[in-house]
């Protein structure tokens, strides 16, 4: 399981190649996803702003958690 986590996690917050190049992101993460916990989605966003700051990360990323409703 964590061989396959190294590989498939994305936990590398240092994308300034990606926002110098003018991309964006938009993330979302179902609150009923039971594979992926929340905590990972937001752990991740919350590195985003540990790693550019809030203004800057702010006008490039845009996160939310979302439930469907039926």
């Amino acid at each position: 399981m964590q061989t396959v986590s190294a590989l498939s996690d994305a936990t590398n917050t240092d994308i300034g190649a990606f926002r110098a190049k003018g991309g964006k992101i938009t993330m979302t993460h179902g609150l009923a996803d039971e594979i992926v916990s929340t905590n990972s989605s937001t752990d991740y966003y919350n590195g985003l702003i540990q790693h550019f700051g809030r203004g800057k990360m702010d006008a490039f990323v845009r996160f939310s958690l979302s439930c469907a409703s039926i």
